[in-house]
């Protein structure tokens, strides 16, 4: 983890939280090490989804709804 931090690279990050996810026995400590690499990786995903989606203008809609109260 340590070297993909070094390289702010996101593709890698993504394979490698794709790589362990799929077939993680180098990197399990505990039987619930696997799970926490999956909830990870979906969270990662949902995060920069909806970075994509900000960037490409999309609005919750709550700041209108304020204006309007």
């Amino acid at each position: 983890m340590a070297y993909l931090r070094s390289k702010r690279e996101s593709k890698a990050l993504f394979d490698y939280l794709r790589a362990v996810s799929n077939n993680g026995g180098a990197v399990i400590r505990s039987g619930r090490t696997l799970g926490y690499y999956r909830d990870l990786l979906t969270i990662c995903q949902r995060h920069l989804r909806l970075l994509r989606y900000y960037r490409a203008g999309g609005s919750t809609g709550a700041s209108g709804a304020a204006a309007t109260a």
